[in-house]
């Protein structure tokens, strides 16, 4: 790995940008990860920064607060940040049991201008299910009907398990009977 960071400086831009994509292609640890961040910003290839943070959250099993930092550093850095790593990074995020930091992260999504996801919003929602977070769940259920998801089976799916886990049977009811695909897993209702 350090030896092809060292014949990266060498190459020309063409070359430096085939050869980071196959470094990002393979499984990196946190310092590896750091070491090419740092190559992307001294050699000006910002705009390969949202392949970096794709890499690590869809290749990192283990979860440590230092790489949530390091990636949401780079995302909240970012000269042109990209709306897929962020929502990315929301799933990274919920899916480690980091709730509150999902949904923060969705909302400065927002506040960037940057066009949500079903996928960042049903991540969201789950991480405010899972976390009991009943004004977080009713901010994203008003931001999906702002921005159409309402039709999305996952957002929707999302919603129900919300509701559920709040206690909140009726709303839950009626965005089961408002699901226009009621199928989970091959099975219909």
């Amino acid at each position: 790995m350090e030896h092809k960071l060292i014949s990266l400086n060498c190459c020309s831009n063409h070359l430096i940008i085939k050869n980071l994509r196959s470094l990002l292609n393979e499984r990196l640890t946190f310092n590896q990860a750091k070491q090419i961040h740092a190559f992307i910003l001294i050699n000006g290839l910002n705009h390969i920064e949202p392949l970096l943070v794709l890499q690590i959250v869809l290749s990192t099993r283990i979860f440590s607060t230092s790489i949530a930092r390091f990636v949401k550093q780079i995302l909240y850095h970012s000269q042109k940040p990209y709306a897929f790593s962020w929502s990315c990074t929301i799933r990274f995020l919920s899916q480690h049991g980091q709730f509150k930091e999902a949904f923060s992260l969705c909302v400065q999504q927002q506040r960037l201008g940057l066009y949500p996801s079903s996928f960042a919003f049903s991540f969201a929602l789950k991480a405010c299910a899972w976390s009991v977070f009943k004004m977080g769940g009713l901010s994203i259920h008003a931001q999906v009907d702002k921005y159409g998801f309402c039709g999305c089976v996952y957002v929707q799916t999302a919603l129900v398990d919300l509701y559920s886990k709040l206690g909140d049977m009726n709303t839950a009811q009626k965005v089961f009977d408002k699901m226009v695909e009621k199928k989970f897993h091959g099975i219909q209702f």
